[in-house]
């Protein structure tokens, strides 16, 4: 016998800062990139095991480990402190970034029902009209309870990545572009945990003031540290 408790599946949306101006660039980057064109009824290979019948404008899915790509590099400048943000949100003290990568759709392409690896996934939206599906992820207690998330450009969305979600098939020629990406949150921390630490904490902190006393500048800088670091892996 299966007993089935239902839980809380935390789904996270964050408005990206002067989005406006940083899609402007990405869009550039992703015009002047090299990268797959996955025709209609082409269908899609993850690992020459696996094939989808998923289409896409473009996509450079192949290179999602690569953090040196010029995108990547200028996106991350941004993406970093909100993903601090959302793992403090989430109660997580480290927040491991393992794959990103973009996706753009026009007339007729789409990303079928799939799951990620890691343990959270996310999406951020670079190019959204009002026109297009927005993404819809299955409820993971019953299986067939379908939401459609309440998203528009600039915003990022984090969920865990076993739930089951897709991006609809676009009936217009208005084109999408989404960046995608996988991290693990790690050491994750109760609330009530977080508020019991906190005489510990400062107790940390009082230790690494009197190690460096009289220098508050390189106390400063290691807080900051241990606060903002978003490890790419």
């Amino acid at each position: 016998m299966i007993i089935k408790h239902p839980l809380e599946v935390p789904v996270v949306v964050k408005k990206l800062s002067n989005y406006q101006q940083i899609n402007k660039k990405l869009l550039k980057y992703f015009n002047e990139v090299s990268a797959e064109k996955v025709a209609v009824g082409e269908g899609y290979s993850l690992d020459n095991k696996t094939w989808m019948e998923d289409s896409f404008y473009k996509l450079d899915w192949k290179e999602a480990t690569d953090f040196n790509r010029p995108w990547v590099k200028y996106f991350l400048s941004f993406f970093k402190n909100e993903l601090v943000e959302i793992k403090n949100e989430l109660y997580y003290e480290e927040c491991h970034l393992k794959e990103i990568w973009f996706q753009q759709y026009k007339e007729h392409n789409g990303h079928s029902w799939h799951t990620h690896g890691e343990n959270f996934t996310g999406v951020y939206y670079v190019e959204l009209s009002k026109q297009s599906p927005k993404t819809q992820i299955v409820n993971p207690f019953d299986g067939h309870t379908v939401y459609e998330l309440d998203i528009e450009e600039g915003d990022i969305v984090v969920f865990p990545s076993f739930t089951l979600h897709r991006a609809p098939i676009l009936n217009n020629n208005i084109k999408k572009t989404i960046i995608s990406f996988n991290i693990n949150l790690l050491n994750g921390i109760p609330d009530i945990d977080l508020r019991l630490s906190q005489p510990v904490l400062k107790t940390k902190l009082n230790r690494l003031k009197d190690k460096f006393l009289g220098k508050e500048k390189k106390l400063k800088s290691i807080r900051l540290k241990y606060e903002n670091e978003i490890k790419t892996s």
